[in-house]
């Protein structure tokens, strides 16, 4: 006894193939949920554009936050060399300008060397 595999019709293929690419899309695109606080500001520079558009630059920049005001709060005798070193990094992020890759990298060597920081 042979069985017959159907194959599906031409318009099935192509409205599996649309229904996966729409799936893909939405997982890969961008999302505005859990926004930073000033991503809703008028005049963002691209990193910052970036940082608000890929929610794992998201993440990393609320990383980075959260150890960079606690570092802040634990050292007040450091607090001047903390700003100096951040507004550096600030400048060094910036350059990346919209490139989400050079953005995540500044953003992980900055919550190592705060890390180190804190010890």
């Amino acid at each position: 006894m042979m069985f017959r595999i159907a194959m599906p019709s031409a318009t099935l293929r192509a409205v599996v193939l649309a229904s996966g690419l729409a799936v893909a899309a939405v997982a890969m695109a961008p999302a505005s949920a859990e926004a930073r606080p000033w991503c809703a500001r008028a005049h963002l520079n691209d990193a910052e554009m970036a940082i608000c558009d890929y929610p794992f630059l998201r993440r990393l920049d609320r990383r980075m936050s959260r150890l960079y005001w606690s570092l802040y709060g634990e050292f007040p005798g450091l607090r001047h060399r903390l700003r100096r070193s951040q507004r550096h990094w600030l400048a060094r992020r910036n350059a990346c300008g919209y490139n989400p890759p050079c953005l995540g990298r500044k953003y992980r060597n900055r919550i190592r060397q705060l890390r180190y920081f804190g010890i």
